[in-house]
């Protein structure tokens, strides 16, 4: 990716979310994928006004439709759903989400479980609760990206973003290494840095 890094921390900082998440959109002239095998369309659900990310879906998850729960569209009402935008498996994320996988086994991706159980936690309180999210947070409070500002008063919420990649900007995924090494070589060729 041709942006530079402090660009997408400086963004997790300003607007203090618990996960940060990095897409790109597949129709970019500049956006490239390289993979082993067909790469998988997913539903991508986004709040555009504050960037949140609502729904991460896959179309193998999907039976023949997408399902909203009325408390998320309750507290979002304006979702966009696309299958134009793709993980770029980029993440930033605060000390009690790290402390909230080592906690719980049953996560093993972060696309597929851990992303999709905190989209739900932003208007699940009941999830909140069972998985003692709080106490995490609260244990969690001499955060790195924390502002040290009124916000931080209130009740925490789990807050998960997405910085979507400018469509003038290189972004280059590999889900392997033999395509990671022919991006490399792509690259070079083409003078992408």
């Amino acid at each position: 990716m041709d942006l530079p890094s402090h660009t997408i921390i400086d963004y997790h900082r300003a607007e203090n979310p618990s996960v940060t998440t990095i897409f790109y959109d597949t129709t970019s002239e500049k956006s490239v994928t390289i993979a082993k095998g067909e790469v998988e369309k997913s539903f991508v659900g986004i709040d555009r006004s504050n960037n949140r990310l609502l729904l991460v879906k896959d179309e193998d998850d999907l039976d023949d439709e997408i399902t909203l729960r009325m408390s998320l569209l309750w507290k979002f009402p304006r979702v966009t759903i696309s299958t134009t935008l793709q993980d770029s498996y980029i993440y930033i994320m605060k000390h009690w989400v790290v402390d909230y996988i080592l906690k719980n086994e049953k996560i093993s991706s972060i696309k597929e479980d851990l992303l999709p159980q905190l989209v739900k936690m932003q208007y699940q309180s009941i999830l909140l609760r069972k998985e003692g999210i709080e106490q995490l947070m609260t244990k969690d409070k001499n955060d790195f990206f924390e502002l040290n500002d009124v916000k931080t008063l209130q009740k925490p919420k789990v807050k998960v973003n997405v910085f979507t990649v400018p469509k003038d900007k290189t972004c280059l995924r590999a889900n392997n290494i033999s395509a990671y090494s022919e991006l490399n070589r792509l690259s070079g060729i083409q003078g992408c840095s």
